[in-house]
């Protein structure tokens, strides 16, 4: 009996890519992860116009002597505006800013995993590897990483103590950002984002770090930030 031609072709894990040499390209998983802290990223000791979150940014971090950038899954920082200069931000250029961002979430890939834990080797063109920017360049208060890979999927938490960063065990799954008034822990069950249409239309269960806060604010304080992104007041 002959063997189907499909049985050798590549899989969907074989070809994260479209160029071999590059780390892989992000999953559906990482969207949705994204989507689900854009929208639940509201401090509530800052107003809506003073802290900003974005997703696959890149952030520049270091000019001289080479320009160093890299693109977190997702970051969130407080006490900037939320607009640059009246516009929405193209990147987050840490020395314009004069702020970093207070915490950094990375959904592991499998080509990724080992750098994202601070494993990895050098990557290309002899800039530092992503633990070491977040450790030592941008001293990220807070670091969550998420594996979805695996099953429980695991979610691990770090906290900069001034030297390095140190995973913590989070009571409860939950770690608490006192300089934000929120914290970041582990949530299981159906999104539907604002601004995750697809995810509106087709709600999906799934595992990912979930911001909560005493006031549990309502919907209209993300109405208000798009509005103001909009220009519109």
């Amino acid at each position: 009996m002959p063997v189907s031609s499909e049985l050798a072709l590549p899989t969907m894990e074989d070809l994260p890519s479209e160029f071999e040499d590059e780390e892989a390209l992000p999953d559906e998983f990482h969207a949705f992860l994204a989507y689900l802290l854009l929208d639940t990223f509201r401090p509530p000791q800052f107003l809506p116009d003073r802290y900003f979150s974005a997703m696959d940014m890149y952030l520049y971090y270091r000019a001289q002597p080479t320009l160093h950038g890299l693109r977190p899954d997702w970051f969130g920082v407080v006490g900037v505006p939320l607009l640059r200069r009246g516009q929405q931000r193209t990147s987050f250029v840490v020395w314009e800013e004069q702020a970093t961002p207070l915490i950094i979430v990375e959904a592991l890939s499998r080509g990724t995993a080992k750098t994202d834990l601070g494993r990895g080797a050098l990557p290309a063109r002899g800039a530092p590897p992503k633990w070491e920017v977040y450790e030592q360049h941008v001293r990220v208060p807070y670091y969550v990483t998420v594996n979805h890979h695996r099953e429980p999927v695991e979610v691990k938490f770090f906290r900069h103590d001034g030297v390095r960063l140190r995973e913590v065990a989070a009571e409860g799954g939950r770690l608490w950002m006192p300089e934000a008034g929120l914290g970041i822990g582990v949530w299981r069950g159906r999104f539907i984002g604002g601004v995750a249409s697809c995810a509106r239309r087709s709600p999906r269960q799934f595992y990912g770090p979930r911001r909560w806060d005493g006031c549990r604010q309502a919907g209209s304080d993300w109405a208000r930030r798009r509005r103001l992104q909009a220009g519109r007041g």
